[in-house]
């Protein structure tokens, strides 16, 4: 049996294992930022990557979608409850999502938070698990130079591996390449 990763990488466009490429060098340069700015700038990137996942499933209609973005869904945390209702991700990754939109709003919110090892980040982390669908040696991880994240890894690192698990399974998201249109039923 495949594993996670590997089933959504053997259908993947070169087009997609670029952009996971391009992933991999901006989350090397997240790796060596201090922690607040890797907390804003991977929450902004996800942000950006689930909203791309959502548009891919409307209907063409540019100035509806971009008024939706800019009222209804304007805020990460309206994003993150519509993709989930919407079935395009799981309960863990919407977990995850919102913990770590929960991080990057306390780094920018609470200027004493400095570091993911900060007291007031400690509950989020227990919803910081998908760094672990990465347990195992795959095409992904080794195509993206990652090495599987222990459970007792420091936080940094678990949020890292996460938001790059996340981004990585927006841009394999088969929809990115093959929307499927809907018609109307009245």
């Amino acid at each position: 049996m495949l594993g996670f990763f590997s089933e959504m990488l053997a259908s993947a466009t070169p087009e997609m294992v670029d952009a996971l490429g391009e992933t991999t060098k901006t989350f090397r340069e997240l790796d060596r930022s201090p922690d607040r700015v890797t907390a804003i700038v991977g929450g902004a990137m996800l942000d950006h990557q689930l909203q791309n996942a959502l548009v891919r499933r409307f209907c063409y209609s540019k100035g509806t979608q971009k008024s939706f973005f800019e009222g209804a869904a304007n805020e990460t945390s309206a994003k993150i409850q519509l993709a989930y209702l919407l079935q395009i991700i799981s309960e863990e990754a919407r977990d995850n999502l919102v913990a770590i939109n929960t991080i990057r709003n306390r780094f920018t919110q609470r200027l004493s938070i400095r570091s993911f090892d900060h007291k007031d980040l400690a509950a989020l982390f227990m919803d910081i698990t998908f760094y672990r669908k990465l347990k195992e040696r795959t095409q992904l991880t080794d195509s993206m130079a990652f090495e599987p994240i222990p459970d007792n890894a420091k936080r940094r690192d678990r949020f890292i591996a996460t938001v790059t698990n996340l981004h990585a399974l927006f841009i394999l998201d088969p929809f990115q390449e093959n929307p499927v249109p809907v018609k109307p039923r009245f």
